[in-house]
C-alpha cells in the first residue's frame, strides 16, 4: 500500500503534468487573438512575441505572418521584415497588401529598383491608387527617371491643381528635366498654398536639385532626406505600412 506522502507526490506530479500540457496546447486563435489585440493598441513588442508564438504553432499561416512583417517593421527591422512578406507571397502570391508592405520594407532601406518593381505591379492591376501612384513617382524621382514622372503625374496635376504632393514631385522632375519654367509655376503652388516653412523647404528643395543637375553636379535629387521630408509632410499617406489584416501601423 501506497503511503500518503508517496500518493501525495504522485498528485502534484499529475497535476503539474496536466498543466504543462496545457501550455502546449495552448489555442493558437486565443494566441492570435492576443496578438491583434497588442498591434491594434500599438504594443509593438507584445505583437511581435505573440505573432511568433502563433506562427510556431500554424507555420503556414501567411497573412498573420504579414502581420509580423509590419510590426517588425514598425521597430525598423525591415530586413526581417522583408523576409516575412516574402515567404507570405509564396502562399498568396497575388496578394495586393503583402506587395504594398513588401515594397514599403524596400523602400525604406533604399532598395528603390526593387521597390519600383512592387510599385509598378501594384499601379498597373490599380491604376487610381494614389498611395501607390505617389511611391512609385518617388522612386523614379530617385532613380533620375524624370521623363516617367512626369508622364506619370501630368494627368493627376490636371485634374487636381491642388496636390501638393504631386506638384512637388511634377514640378521637381520638370526642373530636372530642362523645363524648368513650366516646373516652377507647378512649385509655385505650394507657396501660394501658405506662406509656411513647409512650403518654403520644398519649393526650394526642388529649385536646388534643379539648378545642381543643370550645373552638371547631380543628375538626380541630392538627398533622401530631402524626399523624405516630402513624404511626411505633403502626404503623410506614404510613410503608412497597411498589414495584410487590416492593422495599420505608422512608420
Amino acid at each position: 500500500m501506497m503511503s500518503a506522502r508517496a500518493i501525495h507526490s504522485l498528485n502534484l506530479f499529475a497535476a503539474l503534468a496536466i498543466a504543462f500540457t496545457a501550455a502546449a496546447q495552448e489555442n493558437p486563435e486565443a494566441v492570435l487573438r492576443r496578438a491583434v489585440a497588442a498591434h491594434q493598441a500599438g504594443d509593438i513588442q507584445t505583437a511581435i512575441a505573440q505573432y511568433q508564438e502563433f506562427l510556431r504553432l500554424r507555420p503556414g499561416a501567411a497573412g498573420v505572418r504579414s502581420n509580423l512583417g509590419a510590426v517588425l517593421a514598425a521597430t525598423g527591422r525591415f530586413e526581417d521584415a522583408i523576409a516575412e512578406y516574402r515567404i507570405a507571397l509564396k502562399t498568396f502570391s497575388a496578394d495586393p497588401h503583402i506587395h504594398l508592405n513588401l515594397g514599403l520594407a524596400l523602400y525604406k532601406t533604399g532598395r528603390i529598383a526593387e521597390a519600383v518593381d512592387e510599385f509598378a505591379a501594384l499601379h498597373s492591376a490599380q491604376p487610381a491608387d494614389r498611395q501607390v501612384l505617389l511611391l512609385l513617382a518617388d522612386c523614379w524621382l530617385r532613380q533620375g527617371l524624370y521623363a516617367n514622372v512626369i508622364d506619370l503625374l501630368a494627368p493627376l496635376d490636371r485634374r487636381d491643381p491642388n496636390d501638393l504632393a504631386v506638384a512637388y514631385l511634377l514640378g521637381t522632375a520638370l526642373m530636372h528635366n530642362k523645363q524648368a519654367d513650366r516646373g516652377g509655376l507647378i512649385l509655385d503652388r505650394i507657396l501660394k498654398s501658405g506662406d509656411s516653412a513647409p512650403a518654403r523647404f520644398l519649393m526650394g528643395t526642388a529649385k536646388m536639385n534643379a539648378m545642381e543637375a543643370s550645373a552638371g553636379e547631380a543628375g538626380r535629387p541630392s538627398s533622401s532626406a530631402q524626399h523624405a521630408f516630402h513624404v511626411s509632410s505633403c502626404a503623410p499617406s506614404l510613410a503608412t505600412n497597411a498589414s495584410a489584416k487590416g492593422c495599420a501601423t505608422a512608420w
